[in-house]
């Protein structure tokens, strides 16, 4: 096991160096997160590699390590060793992990990423549609975000500013045709031909009543708000 000793050091493949040390916390450190599923679990790593960065580097070039690969154990259930490690790319590691999502779809049951994979889904979106409790069905057949109809480019076409459509619809309840149809003075969200149906308030200061142009507004205008932070005002005397 000398092919590879003066070849493989921790300062030329820190990759395959920050492998091997947390392949070392998963079994032996209580504290690191992922313990409960190694080292709580009974999984060791065999001698050899334990007291020797060098004797698991040589065993990792002379069985297929590559800079896109990653440590793989056969059995779930067994130790990190020679004869259960093998080097795999990261899809191919979620298909035999744990914490593989298994899903039964049409009467077959496979791992998420597969199913993806055949359908031509992305994983991220379809993952995150089941986790919010989307049944299977729904998550692969109903139509996916439309890239080429972006709601920056919906607003684009409407000529109005998408965080002011966003903030209409998701603050002032407007409906999405309201949102992308109204025209603004480019004086803020709220000041169109539509100010009558926006938000009011009465100015603390001076009583008067004012239409809201920002969510955080709270005074009819700066001399108001000039007021509220003299220590005048503060004690209730304007």
């Amino acid at each position: 096991m000398q092919k590879y000793r003066n070849k493989v050091t921790i300062r030329d493949n820190s990759r395959l160096y920050n492998i091997w040390r947390k392949m070392k916390e998963r079994c032996y450190n209580a504290e690191f997160d992922r313990y409960k599923d190694y080292g709580a679990r009974g999984i060791q790593i065999c001698q050899e590699w334990l007291e020797s960065f060098d004797n698991f580097a040589d065993w990792a070039y002379e069985n297929g390590y590559k800079t896109n690969l990653t440590i793989d154990r056969v059995n779930n259930d067994g130790n990190y060793e020679p004869s259960n490690c093998r080097w795999i790319t990261l899809k191919e590691q979620t298909r035999n992990t744990r914490n593989t999502k298994w899903v039964l779809y049409r009467g077959q049951r496979k791992p998420l990423v597969v199913w993806c994979e055949e359908l031509k889904l992305p994983y991220d979106a379809v993952h995150n549609r089941i986790e919010k409790g989307w049944t299977v069905e729904d998550a692969f057949e109903k139509p996916l975000f439309d890239k080429d109809n972006s709601w920056v480019k919906k607003c684009k076409k409407y000529g109005i500013n998408p965080t002011t459509a966003k903030d209409r619809i998701v603050k002032f309840g407007w409906s999405e045709e309201e949102a992308l149809n109204t025209p603004t003075l480019k004086r803020g969200m709220m000041h169109n031909k539509y100010a009558d149906r926006h938000i009011t308030e009465i100015c603390p200061v001076c009583g008067k009543k004012f239409v809201k142009n920002t969510v955080r507004k709270k005074y009819c205008g700066s001399k108001c708000l000039g007021k509220s932070k003299t220590n005048s005002f503060k004690r209730g005397v304007l």
